[in-house]
């Protein structure tokens, strides 16, 4: 295994922590989060560095924590940190536990979801075995509010379009080399919502090498308290800020031009879907203007194929991309 010497402190030796670190930020995740610890160590059979950052919670998820990572103290596989970050968001709360992560490879998860006992054994041996890889990404199962299942899709040939679209690079889909989370900026945390899709877009931008792992090891339940929770409008303006951002950095990257455009057109689509869930929370002005937003400087062509998604979205039914793609329209 090779050594990252910069990943570490002077008093330190890396063997100690050998190959990978889960963070999980945590806010007000008092009864849920136990649950999301123990399944995250059940299947681990090698050393693991969980960190932990309560994030300013308000009820009692700080002390869950400490008594946890008592009661968790005479596992010698195990080494657990608690720390916490007082500025809000998970994104700043990840930036915290990253500071603490001396191993080479690192992954994230949510408080309020769980892993088979599978997922972290077939990580670590999929690390183990690869020697350049600096990304792998695995697909997990989504449990809606309204009982409905759904897989997320792997990264496609087009890895970029398909984060934009898709966003298979979302928080607990993949780990990285911590170098390469480090050397992108880590996550932003301005960036209150789709804050994982942005640092996506990032990462793949570096022209990382990535490996898929065949594991459906994780489950992530919607809560209504969660990052969308029910309503898209009630963080109006916090959701445009992560495709203002994500346009830009594709702007301002070197892809060839024609790129560019296909990748800015998948940029206006996401905010086109925005502008539909608007519409669906009856907030038909609103929707309105930000679809005018994501069409203003398409050719005619172009803003129809926006407008048929935008129709078929807020009339509640999903995969317009794929339909489109399909017909071959983009």
């Amino acid at each position: 295994m090779t050594t990252h010497h910069s990943l570490m402190h002077p008093s330190e030796n890396i063997s100690d922590y050998e190959l990978l670190t889960v963070v999980v930020p945590v806010y007000n995740r008092e009864h849920l989060v136990a649950n999301t610890l123990d399944s995250i160590i059940s299947g681990a059979v090698r050393y693991l560095h969980l960190v932990i950052v309560d994030n300013n919670s308000t009820d009692n998820t700080l002390q869950v924590l400490q008594e946890w990572k008592k009661e968790h103290e005479n596992l010698s596989w195990l080494k657990t940190t608690v720390v916490t970050e007082k500025t809000p968001g998970a994104a700043a709360a990840r930036n915290r536990g990253l500071r603490e992560v001396l191993t080479p490879w690192v992954m994230f998860f949510d408080s309020d979801d769980t892993m088979t006992q599978g997922h972290i054994p077939a990580i670590i041996n999929h690390i183990s075995e690869t020697s350049s890889a600096q990304l792998l990404t695995w697909q997990i199962r989504i449990h809606l509010l309204g009982g409905e299942v759904i897989q997320t899709k792997p990264l496609s040939a087009d890895t970029l379009t398909s984060q934009l679209i898709h966003c298979p690079l979302a928080t607990q889909n993949y780990a990285v080399r911590t170098d390469l989370i480090r050397a992108v900026g880590a996550w932003d945390d301005s960036i209150l919502r789709w804050d994982d899709w942005e640092l996506g877009v990032r990462l793949q931008l570096a022209n990382p090498e990535i490996e898929s792992v065949t594991t459906s090891g994780v489950d992530i339940f919607r809560q209504e308290d969660s990052m969308t929770g029910t309503s898209y409008f009630s963080k109006r303006g916090e959701w445009e800020k992560a495709i203002d951002k994500v346009s830009r950095l594709v702007r301002e990257s070197d892809l060839k031009t024609d790129h560019k455009s296909a990748l800015l057109f998948a940029a206006d689509y996401r905010r086109t879907l925005l502008a539909a869930e608007y519409y669906r929370e009856n907030h038909k002005k609103e929707a309105a203007a930000l679809l005018k937003n994501a069409t203003a400087h398409y050719s005619f062509r172009k803003k129809i194929l926006l407008k048929w998604a935008f129709h078929h979205t807020r009339r509640g039914f999903r995969g317009a991309w794929t339909i489109l793609k399909t017909l071959s329209l983009v």
